[in-house]
């Protein structure tokens, strides 16, 4: 199971000077590509990630999970509906065997822009949602579970 951060934090860049470049984008100055956003980064750890499944563990399953997102689609916000719960979590990918619409979908996967970055969606509920995939697909049959975080740990 991966977990995604698509948090607006994830627009910023890596590197040594990334604050730097951030502002200096920001304030209308043109900044070189020499670092990548922080989304790109993370997409092509998924992409390695999806390629070695696909190439030397074709039968494994794997699922995605966004947290972030301007919208929520899973399914414990349904089940506890008015309760507020798990939101800005949406599951992407049920966890399935690895095929070319998987890696399609993770190279159109964007983070969510500043003017509609949640307010919540958080790693713990997206872990929760994850576990909860991951548990109702074994049920009791012995699987060897993995949870992949992929985040800056940054809050906007």
């Amino acid at each position: 199971m991966v977990l995604l951060d698509v948090n607006s934090t994830m627009y910023k860049r890596l590197g040594k000077s990334a604050q730097q470049k951030d502002q200096k984008q920001e304030a209308g100055g043109k900044v070189g590509d020499s670092t990548e956003q922080r989304i790109k980064t993370a997409k092509d750890a998924i992409r390695m990630l999806l390629e070695q499944k696909l190439l030397h563990n074709p039968k494994h399953d794997v699922g995605l999970v966004l947290f972030g997102t301007s919208e929520t689609s899973n399914r414990l916000n349904d089940l506890y509906e008015g309760a507020n719960q798990y939101t800005n979590v949406t599951t992407a990918r049920h966890l399935g065997r690895v095929d070319l619409d998987f890696f399609r979908y993770v190279q159109n996967i964007q983070a969510t822009p500043q003017s509609e970055s949640p307010e919540h969606g958080d790693m713990i509920d997206a872990l929760i949602v994850g576990l909860d995939l991951l548990i109702h697909f074994a049920g009791t049959k012995k699987y060897k579970k993995r949870v992949f975080l992929i985040t800056d740990g940054e809050k906007k």
